[in-house]
C-alpha cells in the first residue's frame, strides 16, 4: 500500500540485509522489523532460563518476555497488513515453542502464563479515511494558528517551543516577557484547536492542575494520564481514527477503545476461573 512505510523491498517476502554486504547499524535496524527478531528473542529467554537457573528452587521466579518486534512492525505496516498478519502466526509458534520448552525443562504444572499488551492500535488513517471517516492529521496547521492567534493578541512573536504527541509547550519566557496571563493563552489556544478539523477535546494545563476538567469520558481519560511535569500547556484529543504524524504508518495513544483495550490472559498452575470486580477504563 503506498502509505505503508516499506523495509526490504514492496514484496511481503522481504530481503532484510539493509543494503549491506555484512551485518551493520542498517542491517539491525532491518531486523528488528522481522519477525525473526521474535525468534532470537525465544532462543535469549531459553538461555535466560538456563544460566539464572529458573524454576530449580523454591523461591518464584519472574520472566518478562517484550515481542516488541510486532510493535514495530504495526507502526510500520498497519494492524491489517500482510506483515502483520504474519509475524502474529510466527509469533503464535514462537510462544508454544518456548510453552513447550518451559515444559520438559520445568513443567508447566509449576509455571504460571500471563498474556497481554501495553496497547492497542488505531487502523491506518488512510483505509479508514477510503470509508469516510478519520484521517491522517498536520500538526503545523494548528500550532500556526495557534500562533497567529496569540500574535494578534498580544505581539508577534513565538510562542510555541514544540508539539508532539498531542501536547502543545509554550515558551514560558515569552509570555512573562509579553505580560500575557498563561490561562489566557491556554483559553485562545483551545479556540483555535477546536476550530481545526478533527478535534475533540482540548484542555489545559491550569485545568488539570486545578482537576476543573469537563466531565467526560475524554476529559477524564485524560486527566487519569496527566504528569505534571511531562506533559504540555495544552492536550489535544482527536476524533476516533484520526491522529497526528507523517512518521509512522499508524499509532497509538487515543482514549479510544482500539487503543485502550487489550486482553490479559492467566494460564497454569492454580489459575482457575474467578470473578473479582469489573473495570471501567477511564
Amino acid at each position: 500500500m503506498a502509505f505503508e512505510k516499506i523495509v526490504g523491498g514492496k514484496q511481503v517476502s522481504h530481503t532484510i540485509n539493509g543494503g549491506e554486504e555484512k551485518p551493520g547499524s542498517r542491517f539491525y535496524n532491518q531486523f528488528e522489523l522481522s519477525p525473526f527478531a521474535n525468534d532470537y528473542l525465544v532462543d535469549f529467554a531459553k538461555t535466560a532460563i538456563v544460566n539464572e537457573k529458573l524454576g530449580t528452587d523454591d523461591d518464584t521466579d519472574l520472566l518478562t518476555i517484550s515481542f516488541s518486534s510486532n510493535d514495530l512492525i504495526g507502526h510500520y505496516y498497519g494492524p491489517f497488513s500482510q506483515e502483520v498478519q504474519d509475524v502474529t502466526l510466527r509469533t503464535d509458534r514462537a510462544i508454544a515453542e518456548l510453552f513447550s520448552y518451559l515444559d520438559k525443562k520445568i513443567g508447566l504444572d509449576k509455571v504460571v502464563v500471563a498474556l497481554t499488551a501495553d496497547h492497542g492500535v488505531a487502523p491506518v488513517p488512510e483505509q479508514v479515511r477510503e470509508l469516510g471517516y478519520g484521517g491522517r492529521l498536520e500538526i503545523k496547521p494548528v500550532t500556526d494558528a495557534i500562533e497567529s492567534a496569540l500574535d494578534k493578541r498580544f505581539e508577534d512573536d513565538k510562542w510555541i517551543l514544540s508539539a508532539v504527541n498531542g501536547n502543545i509547550y509554550f515558551d514560558e519566557s515569552v509570555i512573562e516577557r509579553r505580560k500575557a496571563s498563561m490561562h489566557e493563552v491556554e483559553q485562545i489556544a483551545c479556540q483555535v484547536i477546536m476550530k481545526q478539523p478533527g478535534m475533540a477535546e482540548c484542555l489545559t494545563r491550569t485545568q488539570l492542575m486545578g482537576n476543573n476538567i469537563p466531565q467526560t469520558m475524554l476529559a477524564r481519560s485524560v486527566a487519569n494520564g496527566f504528569h505534571s511535569s511531562r506533559n504540555g500547556n495544552i492536550i489535544l484529543v482527536t476524533l476516533p481514527f484520526y491522529f497526528f504524524g507523517e512518521g509512522v504508518t499508524t499509532t497509538h495513544g487515543s482514549p479510544y477503545s482500539y487503543d485502550t483495550h487489550v486482553p490479559v490472559l492467566f494460564y497454569g498452575w492454580e489459575s482457575g476461573r474467578n470473578f473479582l470486580r469489573r473495570l471501567q477504563p477511564g
